[in-house]
């Protein structure tokens, strides 16, 4: 075999071989070469305030589910974090967070990263709502269900909304849940 064509296969494998290692590179960091945002925008009105502007939320915590249709944030709560950095990061309301995830008052991150809501249920993820609604007080003790029934509303919408895990769970008076309808529309019903 004349020299010229041993260098020319000698070089042909070095590029196939450096081919080869660089794709596998490439498949296994994959995740490392995605490209990723810090903020999402969203419109001001979305997340009840009072700014006509535009805003941007930090996505370090942030999972959109763009699966669910209703219009929902996931935040995954770190240790350190506060019911107000989180609504800080979100822009939002420390109550709004509290009404869509069913939290007492006086209620707080724990050392774990973890809050409990009413239900003593301990929570790793908030849900951030990006709808306009309104937050119902309840006058009467009564189930999700029942609820649902006697105003016709959806009870899957008010359980995930609230983030109850069942619909013969007890609204007790005084409770208070999001519902997305608004408030011309709740005065109807």
């Amino acid at each position: 075999m004349p020299h010229y064509r041993r260098k020319s296969n000698i070089i042909k494998f070095l590029v196939t071989l450096f081919n080869l290692l660089l794709f596998n590179y490439l498949i296994i960091y994959a995740d490392k070469f995605q490209v990723t945002l810090d903020s999402f925008p969203v419109k001001a009105s979305f997340l009840d305030m009072s700014t006509s502007s535009d805003v941007s939320v930090r996505l370090d915590n942030v999972i959109i589910d763009d699966t669910r249709q209703n219009g929902n944030i996931t935040y995954v709560i770190k240790p350190g974090d506060t019911l107000e950095s989180i609504a800080q990061d979100v822009s939002t309301t420390i109550d709004n967070i509290r009404r869509v995830n069913n939290i007492a008052p006086n209620t707080d991150v724990n050392s774990k990263g973890t809050i409990a809501n009413k239900d003593g249920i301990a929570l790793s993820r908030l849900t951030i709502s990006q709808l306009p609604g309104i937050v119902v007080a309840m006058n009467s003790t009564t189930s999700v269900r029942e609820f649902a029934k006697q105003y016709n509303l959806n009870e899957d919408d008010i359980k995930s909304l609230n983030n109850i895990a069942d619909s013969k769970t007890t609204l007790h008076e005084g409770d208070e849940i999001f519902l997305t309808i608004s408030e011309h529309d709740a005065i109807k019903k």
